[in-house]
């Protein structure tokens, strides 16, 4: 059981809509900016924050990354306000079977390879 490649589990994670030239373009949804943060603890756990003013979405979950597959799930914690930006981010979290990175940039993909979420990393 492995877990995110050296020291980038202390780096915090921020959903980005355009960073290192990746452009996500299809999380796009009313209601303001999106916001989203991860941490993946060195002990397997995700930490993370989802809302569009403040962190309306605050859920845990544990995690597990081999090479480049990662699993994610299940999420639990609070979503108080359920709305279509934090409902959009844990599904598509749900959906992550793979990761990597470029530079400080981590891209989440889905089954057939699709990016589903792209965060920006700083330690």
């Amino acid at each position: 059981m492995a877990r995110l490649i050296g020291d980038r589990t202390s780096y915090g994670w921020s959903l980005r809509f355009e960073s290192s030239g990746i452009e996500q373009t299809s999380l796009r949804v009313p209601g303001g900016t999106l916001a989203s943060t991860l941490l993946f603890g060195a002990d397997g756990t995700l930490k993370g924050e989802t809302g569009f003013s403040g962190s309306c979405d605050v859920f845990v979950a544990p995690y597990d990354a081999d090479d480049d597959a990662l699993t994610i799930g299940p999420l639990s914690g609070q979503l108080s306000c359920p709305d279509a930006g934090a409902l959009e981010v844990r599904a598509r979290l749900r959906a992550v079977v793979r990761y990597e990175f470029l530079d400080d940039t981590l891209i989440l993909r889905g089954v057939d390879g699709q990016q589903l979420l792209v965060y920006a990393g700083s330690p």
